[in-house]
């Protein structure tokens, strides 16, 4: 809407009587800006006297710049502090909603879920078939019972889906402001001399972290941590969660990359679903993981055994990243780290490994290639 604002208002927008002076150009801009100013002024108001500012010669664009670095600042504050209280309420309120649900025969019906499970993963004599025919049915009940997600917990609390609505227009309208600033920049880069100065001397507002839609994804993951857990899960969540995410296919030094990261959380929701403990995301074991499933794809092989020298098994390969393995799955041919995952899910023997007692993982991939390594 604001580009082509402009083409309609032009730089003459005041319309006088015929014996009424125009307003000066000063004028313009102080009328523009209590607009924009003004506590009871529509958002559509601010953007009508916003594009007219783009038009005021230098002064316009310049003050209006300033007011959205000011705006921004005070905005991000207040927006990153209502964020973090609607996450939290967000989480709180899934809880007690799932704590209903586990009232009378709910909650021994998943014992007795857990039960069936532990004896399968246990089991040397597991099969595919039994996985299929026995595991997934009690894990979709245990997902009916213990899992909840965002849009279900604000049907459960009107005040916070408003609450929570409002955050989102606001964070669009942040994004509006950020884009406005950029056209308030580039309008005075189109005056040579003192607008090149003075879009020289703006300040870039900080982009707000996540945007409406991120918030929303943000919104089902934390969800998602309302699902019983004890308070070394979820400090596990949280500390795999602050791993950085590489921006291309190759992580460096304290990074993971995006599928691989979606893998291990995708592991641990479904542990703790089952009843097992949570596993910290060991980058060592990431890295000695990666390797491998590059190895194999440049190699020609797919094996536990390397045919590379010091990598002849997963044990060498962990220490060789500096840490320890107790076992190794490895895969190809997804895209996906939940892909990968579920591969393993109906291989009993990688099944077994991944519903096993170990503290910690790492998941490696490379193109279509998947290693998984898990440690005491």
């Amino acid at each position: 809407m604001l580009a082509l604002l402009p083409l309609v208002l032009g730089p003459a927008s005041f319309l006088g009587t015929q014996d009424e002076a125009p307003p000066s150009e000063r004028e313009q801009i102080s009328r523009a800006m209590r607009t924009i100013k003004a506590r009871g002024a529509t958002d559509e108001e601010r953007d009508l006297a916003m594009a007219e500012l783009l038009f005021l010669g230098s002064d316009g664009p310049r003050s209006l710049g300033s007011w959205i670095e000011s705006s921004l600042k005070s905005r991000g504050k207040r927006g990153a502090k209502e964020e973090a209280r609607l996450l939290s309420e967000l989480e709180r309120r899934g809880a007690e909603v799932i704590r209903q649900r586990l009232k009378g025969k709910a909650e021994r019906e998943v014992d007795e879920l857990r039960d069936l499970l532990r004896r399968h993963y246990r089991d040397a004599q597991l099969t595919k078939e039994t996985i299929q025919a026995e595991c997934d049915p009690a894990v979709a009940r245990l997902t009916e019972l213990l899992t909840i997600g965002a849009q279900e917990v604000w049907g459960a609390d009107e005040q916070l889906q408003l609450d929570w609505e409002s955050l989102l227009d606001d964070r669009d309208r942040d994004f509006v402001l950020l884009e406005t600033w950029y056209a308030a920049q580039a309008a005075l880069l189109s005056i040579p001399g003192s607008g090149e100065r003075a879009a020289r001397r703006m300040k870039e507002p900080t982009w707000p972290q996540l945007d409406a839609e991120d918030l929303l994804d943000e919104a089902d993951r934390i969800a998602q941590l309302a699902i019983p857990m004890s308070k070394s899960d979820r400090r596990a969540f949280d500390q795999n969660h602050a791993v950085p995410v590489a921006q291309g296919d190759s992580p460096a030094e304290g990074e993971i990359g995006a599928e691989e990261k979606l893998g291990v959380r995708f592991l641990n929701l479904r542990r703790v679903l089952l009843g097992l403990p949570a596993q910290s995301l060991d980058l060592k074991l990431s890295l000695a993981s990666r390797g491998h499933s590059r190895d194999m794809a440049e190699h020609g092989f797919f094996s536990h055994d390397s045919p590379l020298k010091g990598k002849e098994t997963p044990w060498a390969r962990a220490a060789l990243a500096g840490t320890t393995a107790s076992s190794e799955n490895i895969a190809v041919g997804s895209s996906t780290g939940e892909g990968a995952i579920l591969q393993w899910w109906y291989s009993p023997g990688h099944h077994r490994n991944m519903m096993g007692g170990g503290s910690r993982s790492g998941l490696g991939r490379f193109g279509r290639h998947w290693t998984q390594l898990f440690g005491g």
